[in-house]
């Protein structure tokens, strides 16, 4: 059945922002720091270092999907080095995002869903059986660029469960190359986006993020998000 938004609901929001601040903030913004120090993808160091630690800071399990024969290590280094071998795709895509900011709206989601899609079909040409990588895309490119919702099992599971028999607005369609289980993924964190904002000046995309998963799983927020 649909959780049903009400005033309590936004109350829980104000909860579930006190949470973030007194735990993950500090984490977040040394991984916002960390992106805003090496925004580009033309050095290969500071590619390792992005894809290392966002990867495993946020447990992405990027690792398990990259073949690799046991060495610590190993598959990070094979990412790292399979978007040195592509940096000048890279460069193009992240330059698109650093011009995203919010307020989200329909073109710059637009945008977002775009870049998430070519960068999934990128990563998917080294990972076991060509598997997508849409939650590993989705926080890497968030820590770029903090307009990108960010996508994994809870969350997905979090918004299926409020909109679940519900008729979604969709205000674009499905963009060429966009992955499509995210693009349904942004479309209902765009309806609650929007909804948020009518009861909440402070609304962003991580903290609604971290409302999300707050409201549906008390207590999870922290491991998942």
């Amino acid at each position: 059945m649909m959780r049903e938004l009400s005033r309590a609901t936004w109350d829980d929001y104000d909860k579930a922002c006190q949470e973030y601040h007194e735990r993950w903030k500090v984490v977040d913004s040394v991984l916002y720091d960390l992106c805003r120090r090496y925004p580009n993808h033309s050095d290969f160091s500071e590619i390792f270092a992005k894809v290392s630690i966002i990867g495993r800071s946020y447990a992405t399990q990027i690792e398990r999907k990259i073949p690799s024969s046991g060495q610590q290590g190993e598959s990070i280094t094979t990412l790292a080095e399979h978007f040195y071998e592509n940096r000048s795709l890279l460069q193009g895509l992240f330059q698109n995002l650093s011009e995203i900011s919010e307020p989200l709206d329909e073109n710059k989601l637009n945008t977002i869903i775009i870049d998430h899609g070519r960068t999934v079909s990128l990563i998917r040409k080294i990972t076991r059986n060509h598997q997508n990588c849409r939650s590993f895309v989705s926080k890497y490119m968030h820590f770029h660029c903090p307009a990108v919702p960010i996508y994994d099992g809870w969350a997905r599971e979090c918004l299926g469960s409020l909109y679940r028999g519900k008729d979604v607005p969709k205000p674009i369609e499905l963009p060429s190359g966009g992955d499509e289980e995210y693009y349904r993924y942004a479309m209902q964190f765009w309806n609650l986006y929007v909804e948020a904002r009518k009861h909440r000046k402070n609304v962003t995309v991580k903290l609604l993020d971290s409302f999300i998963l707050w409201w549906w799983a008390p207590g999870i927020s922290g491991i998942s998000s």
